[in-house]
């Protein structure tokens, strides 16, 4: 595989409008990184209708939540990953230990795999809770990267932090990333699709 052409989007709900949005924007995508789809395992399907050239790896937040019987209050959470079809056969999901991080590994017949990772940190509250929601959902992609070592690496999403802001969880993802020899892509606002 010569390039790989990745698209991430926090979603705030997966809906016709994001579907409409994504086939706009999509066309020579290969893998989409989904956020926040506030979708539960029962009705992820959603985006499968919505998106039939894709293979969809899903995971989400509302499970606990939904099996001790809550029904009231906002959906919250979800990530996906979305392959384009063509590519699908060579990927499969990786367990990732976490309702935060959907993972699919790419199977090379040549060279080392890739480990697709899209990510949706806990969102900054200012509680101590949060510090300690964003070292586990870190403590998970180290896990994955010592499980697949060999294997080249992205990942993607929204982790709620900026590059260069002030927050103690910076210098968590700082270690991680430096730890594992993985570089930082810079936003660029001329690249968003509208």
């Amino acid at each position: 595989m010569a390039s790989l052409n990745v698209i991430s989007l926090n979603c705030h709900g997966f809906n016709y409008g994001t579907a409409a949005y994504l086939h706009r924007i999509s066309g020579n995508a290969d893998i989409i990184f989904l956020q926040e789809t506030w979708l539960s395992d029962i009705n992820c399907n959603k985006i499968s209708d919505m998106m039939p050239d894709f293979a969809l790896f899903h995971t989400s937040a509302m499970e606990d939540k939904l099996s001790l019987g809550f029904r009231s209050g906002r959906p919250f959470g979800g990530t996906a990953v979305l392959v384009r079809k063509v590519l699908s056969y060579s990927y499969h999901c990786i367990d990732t230990c976490s309702t935060c991080l959907t993972a699919v590994r790419y199977h090379s017949k040549h060279g080392p795999g890739i480990v697709l990772c899209n990510v949706y940190m806990p969102y900054d509250d200012g509680s101590r809770d949060r510090v300690v929601e964003f070292e586990n959902v870190i403590g998970s992609m180290q896990g994955i990267v010592d499980k697949w070592q060999g294997c080249k690496f992205i990942f993607g999403g929204d982790f709620n932090i900026t590059r260069y802001s002030k927050h103690t969880e910076l210098f968590t993802l700082d270690k991680f990333c430096s730890a594992n020899q993985l570089s930082w892509c810079e936003f660029d606002v001329n690249n968003i699709v509208n």
